[in-house]
């Protein structure tokens, strides 16, 4: 009797391949996680301004739209201060500055936060060479591109519109 069942246990399992296949096989890999969202879309409610300030030679006053500020013309090595104005709904909140591009993007305020007049402010150095200079601006769920380009003299065709200071 259990050389019976034996053979009919065997018999089954030879009937049903994909069953042993199943058992034999790797288990499926794990699919990996999606990619962090790196779109710039601010809450509507979120459109910070940005004075930026050339010294002598003047001001560009913008307005982020869609998480991006209208490019300014910046020279080679320059140094610029830059006011960043939020709703005062803000204030406290901490803020990040990043140049992506090369140059250097540094917030002036100790502790890195928003004043309680939802202002703060911070200092953009533009490298030496011709072309785009990117400051990603954080502050809670906003998030904001400064776009600075520095002219190409010896291919002034290659440069873009950008804002210049005013007085």
């Amino acid at each position: 009797m259990i050389r019976t069942l034996l053979v009919v246990g065997l018999t089954a399992l030879s009937l049903h391949p994909l069953t042993v296949g199943h058992l034999n096989a790797e288990s499926p890999a794990i699919p990996p996680p999606p990619p962090p969202d790196l779109s710039l879309n601010a809450p509507t409610d979120v459109d910070p301004v940005a004075v930026i300030q050339f010294g002598n030679a003047g001001e560009v006053h913008t307005r982020s739209s869609r998480g991006h500020f209208r490019l300014t013309s910046i020279r080679p090595n320059q140094t610029v201060n830059v006011r960043l104005e939020y709703p005062v709904s803000l204030a406290g909140k901490p803020v990040t500055a990043a140049a992506l591009d090369g140059g250097e993007a540094t917030i002036s305020k100790p502790n890195a936060t928003i004043g309680p007049d939802g202002k703060t402010s911070m200092h953009f150095s533009a490298g030496g060479q011709p072309g785009l200079y990117r400051v990603l601006i954080v502050c809670r769920e906003s998030r904001s591109l400064l776009q600075f380009w520095v002219p190409d003299p010896q291919n002034p065709r290659r440069n873009p519109p950008a804002s210049n200071p005013t007085k």
